[in-house]
């Protein structure tokens, strides 16, 4: 296997430093240098074993658990024991069903009577821009405003009211502390990346302490659980009362529509249902679907500024497909989809994805060996910009996802998909 680093630890550590400031851009680097085969870079206490070849990602990908584990890596990386309340990917949630669960097949089913308060969540945050910048930054009829800024705005006030509904979702201060606690945990994670063990669990603490917004987040997500959980209890209570006196009209707890609701409703076991458990999961969640929405966002709003030739093409299909008045008009947005696959192919939020932990000797079938204790992963953009892939790949052209002349009818692939040539979701196993 070929290795591109400085073996001694001084020279991981700055391995790993030129990594967290360069990323996906080193990482294409490195590839250009040593080919597309399997090739590893020295971190501080193992190696990262980086897979962009599509049969070895398929075999990597597809080992077992007990050999390859997404939840080794993600622990490792993550500190999730310190970061969020002491959660963890274990055997209380063995096959992680809950959250697929959640943002799989209730989310999606409830997106449409999600639709008319996640607008005006939108509305909210556009009418606050507008009512507190400055005058120096006012334009005409026009208000200047930071991309990132705003998408992060927008965003986190989704995420809040799918996560959390109306008890948290309109909440100023707490999404406030929402955005500031996930890129608090983003800065510390590196942190900890880089320190001995010992040190991990008190420089965490000091750290978060600090900040603050972890524990003002998990206090919020606290109380919201324990009055679901009570109102869960009273509406079994009142289920009961009604079978036994055969009142079929009695009035039962009115179901909520948001992730807090449907993590309660998926979670079956006595140790899911524990409340510190689903506080926990709550937080991980809200971690967890933060940052990718967020940049995604933003980088859709620069590469409209960028490309203004599409952003009629855009409006014109929007209002063509709104005006059709079809049952789910999202599915015919093919366009938009497609400009959207584009920004994100171009511009991934992580230089790594699909990421695992060998628990054991892997060899691959090239004759590479993975010792157990390092991590493998996809590079991310090295992946998205090969030009065996795509077409021109460094041009932004959304076209490029569009059927042929003839062969509109034919399946095409979609934004959401996972393939291993748009890794932007991670592994089919284990997709985003």
């Amino acid at each position: 296997m070929k290795i591109r680093g400085y073996p001694l630890f001084v020279g991981k550590w700055l391995s790993e430093l030129d990594f967290i400031l360069k990323g996906a851009d080193r990482l294409v680097q490195r590839a250009n240098e040593l080919g597309t085969g399997v090739f590893a870079i020295p971190a501080l206490s193992c190696y990262q074993v980086l897979v962009s070849k599509h049969e070895q990602i398929v075999e990597f990908t597809k080992a077992s658990e007990d050999s390859m584990s997404f939840r080794a890596a993600m622990n490792e990386r993550l500190f999730f024991k310190h970061t969020m309340f002491g959660f963890e990917l274990n055997n209380v949630d063995p096959h992680d069903s809950i959250p697929r669960r959640v943002f799989k097949t209730l989310a999606r089913e409830n997106l449409p009577q999600l639709n008319a308060i996640m607008t005006l969540r939108i509305k909210e945050v556009f009418a606050r821009i507008r009512g507190t910048i400055g005058s120096e930054m006012q334009t005409g009829d026009s208000t200047v405003v930071s991309a990132f800024d705003l998408s992060k705005s927008l965003i986190a006030r989704m995420n809040n009211q799918l996560l959390f509904g109306d008890e948290l979702g309109g909440n100023d201060h707490f999404e406030e502390q929402s955005i500031r606690y996930a890129w608090h945990t983003i800065i510390i994670m590196q942190v900890l990346r880089q320190l001995p063990s010992v040190l991990v669990p008190c420089v965490a603490k000091l750290f978060l302490t600090w900040s603050g917004s972890m524990h003002y987040v998990g206090a919020q997500i606290r109380m919201v659980v324990r009055q679901r959980l009570e109102n869960r209890e009273q509406g079994n209570e009142k289920a009961r009362v009604s079978t036994e006196h055969g009142a079929d009209d009695m009035a039962l707890t009115p179901q909520k529509i948001d992730g807090t609701e449907w993590v309660i409703s998926s979670s079956t076991t006595p140790a899911q249902l524990e409340p510190a458990r689903i506080v926990q999961q709550m937080v991980a969640l809200l971690f967890a679907s933060m940052h990718q929405m967020q940049m995604t966002t933003c980088w859709a709003i620069i590469d409209l500024c960028q490309h203004k030739e599409y952003i009629e093409t855009l409006r014109q299909e929007i209002h063509d497909v709104f005006k059709s008045n079809l049952k789910n008009p999202y599915d015919k947005l093919q366009f938009m989809d497609c400009f959207l696959r584009e920004s994100s192919r171009l511009n991934p939020l992580d230089g790594l994805t699909t990421q695992r932990k060998a628990l054991k000797s892997f060899t691959f079938s090239d004759g590479s060996c993975v010792p157990a204790g390092n991590l493998v992963a996809i590079p991310q953009k090295v992946i998205m910009r090969d030009p065996e892939r795509y077409r021109d790949a460094e041009s932004f052209d959304p076209y490029r996802y569009i059927p042929a002349a003839g062969k509109t009818d034919a399946a095409t692939t979609k934004y959401t998909d996972v393939n291993w040539n748009y890794t932007f979701w991670g592994s089919q196993r284990k997709a985003w």
